[in-house]
Formats: structure tokens, C-alpha cells, sequence
């Protein structure tokens, strides 16, 4: 799992799917029971990456996973309401 550290462009970094990143990172205290966090080190440890990757991993999948869904819902109203959204702007 690559981290984006070099800027893509002068003006900020990019993430993963391509948004632009111009904040920088920033830190997430995440609390874990012992249990999930001797899986997490498993894992970690049988593929190689940090503990901290594969959660951020994690919360990229869950973000681009809902991001769709909402994304699909929300069209699937639009559609559903269309001509009503149409009176609406007139």
C-alpha cells in the first residue's frame, strides 16, 4: 500500500482516487479491543504492512463504498422525482 507523500501537482497532493489532498494528513485515534487488534497485527504482519495502512485502507474501501451508494441513491431519486425536481426549477 503506497502512501501519497510527493505532490502530484504544485498547487497540493492527490489522494488515492484522485481528489485533491491540500490539508495534508491528519490523525484519528481509533480504539480497538485487544482481540481486533492482535487480528489486525496478524494481518499486518502476514502481509507485510503496517497496522496503520490497513486501517486506512480500510476507511479508503468503506468511504469509496458509500460514496457509490449514496451516489446511486441520490440518482435514483433524482430520477424517480425528476419532474417535480423540473417544476421545482422552474
Amino acid at each position: 500500500m503506497n502512501e501519497p507523500n510527493e505532490p502530484n501537482e504544485p498547487n497540493g497532493r492527490r489522494d488515492e482516487d484522485g481528489r485533491r489532498d491540500e490539508d495534508g494528513p491528519s490523525e484519528l485515534l481509533l480504539r480497538l479491543s485487544d482481540v481486533e487488534r492482535a487480528e489486525l497485527d496478524d494481518l499486518a504482519d502476514a502481509t507485510g504492512n503496517a497496522p496503520e495502512a490497513l486501517a486506512r485502507e480500510a476507511v479508503r474501501q468503506l468511504l469509496a463504498r458509500e460514496r457509490t451508494r449514496v451516489g446511486d441513491e441520490a440518482r435514483r431519486l433524482a430520477s424517480r422525482h425528476a419532474a417535480l425536481l423540473k417544476r421545482l426549477g422552474e
